[in-house]
């Protein structure tokens, strides 16, 4: 009796471990088989969302080209929910915002865009374009500066002409801070070399031959002239700005 109990009892462990097992094998097989599905699945997505954002960057550019930048901004906004994320969207964005005169979203859509492209061109004169337009003159001359001293050899002519245009203003305004501050630009431009600027690690003098063009500072006069002289500039500025302002693909 004990040994027909015991064998009996062996027998109830052989079920329990083999119906243990086939659970615990069907469980994974199953998990392995739901992951193959679910790769599948992803990999199909990625094909649809692929062949979408293919779409979706003709559907950007050519909005960008018949200039309707708020519709730009709406396919890039359908992008971005795709994921998609690169230099060139970022910049569509840029250019659209700032034609928009949205300048504070442009600037941020500029620092995105330097974030994946750190040497993209057409986003570095956009934003010296925002430099100006916010009364940043310094920092935009700086940006050109930089520019056709380090990238002139693989712009484009439309990129040259961008800066020269936007740029040519101040070198005619004051040829001599140009030359003394910005060298570079100012061999771009064929400024003519004017004399009397001191190299760099010498002294300057307190005054130039310009003492005495404009009326000091303190005077009133002088708040006035500059402050039309300043609007009357940037309405030449903007209206370089679109005229010149037609999109074109980053290189």
């Amino acid at each position: 009796l004990v040994f027909k109990m015991k064998g009996s009892f062996s027998k109830f462990l052989d079920f329990v471990w083999y119906t243990q097992g086939r659970d615990l094998w069907e469980e994974k097989s199953m998990g392995m088989l739901n992951k193959k599905i679910q790769k599948t699945k992803d990999k199909q997505k990625s094909k649809e969302d692929s062949k979408e954002i293919k779409k979706q960057k003709a559907v950007l550019e050519e909005k960008m080209e018949a200039e309707d930048f708020a519709g730009a901004l709406d396919t890039l906004a359908e992008l971005i929910q795709l994921n998609c994320r690169d230099a060139a969207i970022m910049y569509s964005g840029a250019y659209a915002y700032f034609m928009l005169g949205d300048y504070d979203r442009a600037a941020k859509w500029v620092d995105n865009t330097l974030k994946f492209a750190p040497d993209h061109i057409d986003a570095r004169i956009l934003l010296a374009r925002l430099c100006i337009m916010e009364d940043k003159t310094d920092e935009a001359l700086a940006i050109f500066d930089f520019l056709v001293k380090n990238f002139i050899s693989g712009m484009s002519e439309e990129q040259k002409d961008a800066i020269s245009e936007t740029a040519e203003y101040y070198g005619e305004d004051d040829p001599v801070k140009i030359w003394a501050d910005y060298p570079a630009l100012a061999k771009f431009l064929q400024l003519k070399e004017v004399e009397g600027i001191p190299l760099e690690g010498e002294p300057q003098e307190a005054e130039t031959e310009l003492k005495g063009v404009y009326p000091p500072p303190g005077n009133k006069q002088y708040s006035l002239f500059g402050k039309f002289h300043h609007c009357s500039r940037q309405m030449r500025l903007l209206v370089r700005f679109m005229g010149h302002g037609r999109f074109h693909r980053s290189r």
